[in-house]
């Protein structure tokens, strides 16, 4: 004979267990229906590596939100703003043999809801005398159907 203990637990884990399979379910499926496929974020990427190996830093920044909310946080400063952004890029990139030959690597897309991901990876620059390179982390969201970075934290490697 079962104990009423025992029938009660086994109730609360039954209740628990199902009620976890159906948050779970209703998160598939709400991913379903809402999920974007992570090469759409991976394409701007590509779009802005070609951009910055045709030494073209200006359709390089099309890649990032244009607005005053944009944040880049890189060598311990932060800039707001995508013309600060892209004032940065100038002043640190003025010729096609400081900017080199740029390549993304290890991309890893974590998709955050409908309209954010976020995108972990790698970036490195190929250049006459040296090869500087880094992690990045990039906050990408859809604004008006288009994947745009939001924020980007980069870092140097030593």
């Amino acid at each position: 004979m079962k104990s009423p203990r025992n029938l009660l637990i086994f109730a609360v884990l039954g209740g628990i267990v199902g009620t976890g399979v159906g948050w779970t379910l209703h998160g598939l499926i709400s991913k379903a229906s809402t999920a974007f496929d992570p090469v759409d974020i991976v394409t701007v990427m590509d779009d802005q590596e070609q951009a910055w190996n045709s030494g073209d830093i200006e359709t390089f920044m099309a890649g990032y939100h244009r607005s005053e909310a944009l944040r880049f946080a890189s060598g311990g400063k932060i800039n707001m703003g995508w013309q600060a952004t892209l004032d940065g890029y100038l002043s640190r990139y003025p010729d096609r043999a400081t900017m080199g030959e740029l390549a993304f690597t290890d991309l890893e897309v974590q998709v955050l809801g409908e309209d954010n991901a976020l995108v972990f990876g790698r970036w490195a620059l190929e250049r006459k005398d040296d090869r500087p390179n880094g992690l990045f982390t990039l906050h990408f969201q859809r604004i008006d159907g288009d994947w745009v970075i939001v924020s980007d934290h980069t870092s140097s490697a030593k």
